[in-house]
């Protein structure tokens, strides 16, 4: 009995310790759950983050809810909300995916004025998709842009944004 002791036990401790031993081919991979809306406006950051801030998508993925041409936002505000401290980016959803360009409608800051806002840029601005999960998962994407404000003062502002956040719709 003695003899078939030892064999077994070191059997059952290799089966255990096998069983337990992680592989980094098999072990996945965590997903980040941050979300937020990053820019800087002539060398100044600003940030929003969830959940000190309120940032979300929307957009209109459905026909009939749709508005032509159709456009997806960013929204991020201030927690509590603030009239004069939200950020917004509309851009077109035309064969939106991972990796696709897509035209910026609107960009407003509290930093470039009024909104709707009236800064322009010389040439068309995109954003780059750098995620787009389903509905539930995660849209990211960025884009650098010379945006130009209304006469008289025709204030330049050199802007780069990024944002991560969970798509509503």
């Amino acid at each position: 009995m003695k003899r078939y002791l030892l064999p077994t036990l070191l059997s059952l401790f290799a089966i255990v310790f096998y069983s337990c031993k992680k592989s980094n081919a098999d072990s996945s991979k965590v997903l980040s759950t941050e979300e937020f809306v990053k820019y800087n406006i002539n060398g100044t950051n600003y940030v929003y983050n969830m959940p000190a801030d309120s940032v979300l998508a929307n957009g209109t993925d459905s026909v009939e809810n749709a508005q032509f041409p159709i456009t997806n936002s960013v929204i991020a505000n201030r927690i509590p909300g603030s009239i004069n401290d939200f950020f917004k980016i509309s851009y077109y959803n035309y064969n939106i995916s991972l990796g696709s360009r897509q035209l910026i409608t609107v960009f407003y800051t509290p930093q470039t004025g009024l909104y709707p806002s009236p800064i322009t840029s010389a040439i068309p601005v995109f954003l780059t998709i750098t995620e787009y999960g389903n509905v539930g998962e995660y849209i990211a994407g960025d884009f650098s842009a010379l945006f130009i404000g209304p006469a008289p003062g025709n204030i330049q502002y050199n802007v780069t944004c990024s944002f991560r956040v969970m798509r509503r719709i």
